[in-house]
């Protein structure tokens, strides 16, 4: 089996829907063995079934026997990987773990790798600045 393969015929065939490859990777999950694919989109059940079919058409023959296909999407509180991603979600809601801050807040802005955030202490917004590499696990967040 080639994962790399099975990544390229995959992020053809989401290119062509708009879609972009999260991850791909395979687990071991209730002694089966999964090839797991991660959509970095928000779709419903009824726009991922007819992507699961083609892509597992293409497919195939590169998965080997005693093998699942997994497909679905990260959701809205995917992890944020490195610093380009979190520059990508400027103005939105993230949750964050750092030496200074834990917790939910808004990403103002960041500059020279460092991160500017809003959050709420008592009822009042109070900023903070917090360089990335401080910054031990970052993900998006929704707001409630």
């Amino acid at each position: 089996m080639s994962l790399t393969t099975i990544k390229e015929i995959t992020t053809n065939i989401l290119n062509k829907h708009n879609l972009k490859l999260y991850s791909i990777k395979t687990k071991k999950e209730f002694g089966e063995n999964i090839i797991e694919i991660l959509i970095d989109n928000q779709i419903t059940h009824d726009q991922l079934e007819p992507i699961h079919l083609e892509i597992l058409d293409a497919i195939n023959d590169e998965i080997p026997d005693g093998y699942l296909l997994e497909i679905s999407t990260v959701g809205p509180e995917r992890q944020l990987h490195n610093l380009q991603e979190i520059i990508d979600h400027i103005g939105q809601y993230i949750y964050l773990k750092s030496d200074k801050f834990s917790g939910d807040a808004k990403l103002i802005n960041v500059e020279d790798n460092n991160l500017t955030i809003q959050y709420f202490e008592k009822g009042k917004p109070q900023k903070l600045i917090i360089a990335y590499e401080n910054i031990s696990f970052i993900r998006q967040a929704i707001k409630i």
